[in-house]
């Protein structure tokens, strides 16, 4: 952060005060990042190192500006272990976990590797029910096509975009921002914050 234009600082924590979402990394709403925006400089050849602070909205954010919306009687999102995952089709969209959660043993292991994917799920005040479950590798792909910064960390095995230092956290905000874009009812300050979220 040190790095970064002090004015791009200034206007990033302006953009988490218009949505009141404090930018404490313990509280999880939101962060402010730095994010390379270095440019081709056609007289030296060369790219102009040029680092700007960037606005993101975390998951906790996303659920936040939701419920102050009104329209979400209740939301909620989870890791999906591998022996908790009964069958899943992703032309429908159709999930289905086991029956007996006390069977399930990965959970508290915590171990990554068995992770299966991601999930979330909301209810309307109206009754109307919407969940998306991506999968681990479905997120690593949207992560690789959308992220620069992972796409370089991965190129120079570094750890300095989000994704690479937290990949839950924004897994987790990836399902909960592409179900409540796609399907869910977005107030004013949901659909400013989409736009906003993840924009020098």
């Amino acid at each position: 952060m040190q790095k970064c234009d002090a004015n791009s600082i200034m206007a990033a924590a302006f953009v988490a005060a218009t949505y009141d979402l404090p930018i404490d990394s313990n509280l999880g709403f939101s962060a402010i990042v730095p994010h390379n925006n270095s440019k081709w400089n056609p007289q030296t050849k060369k790219y102009d190192k040029q680092m700007e602070a960037q606005f993101q909205i975390m998951y906790k954010g996303f659920i936040q500006l939701a419920i102050r919306s009104g329209y979400y009687r209740r939301m909620n999102y989870a890791v999906v272990y591998q022996d908790e995952l009964k069958r899943f089709n992703p032309i429908t969209g159709e999930i289905e976990f086991v029956e007996d959660f006390s069977q399930c043993t990965m959970r508290e292991k915590c171990n990554k590797e068995e992770v299966a994917g991601y999930y979330a799920r909301f209810e309307l005040v109206t009754g109307y029910v919407q969940e998306l479950f991506m999968s681990k590798q479905n997120v690593e792909n949207h992560a690789r096509k959308y992220s620069q910064a992972y796409r370089s960390d991965i190129e120079k095995k570094t750890k300095k975009s989000k994704w690479t230092t937290d990949f839950e956290a924004m897994a987790l905000k990836t399902v909960i921002k592409l179900l409540l874009s796609k399907w869910g009812i977005l107030s004013i300050d949901m659909q400013r914050a989409i736009q906003d979220d993840q924009k020098v």
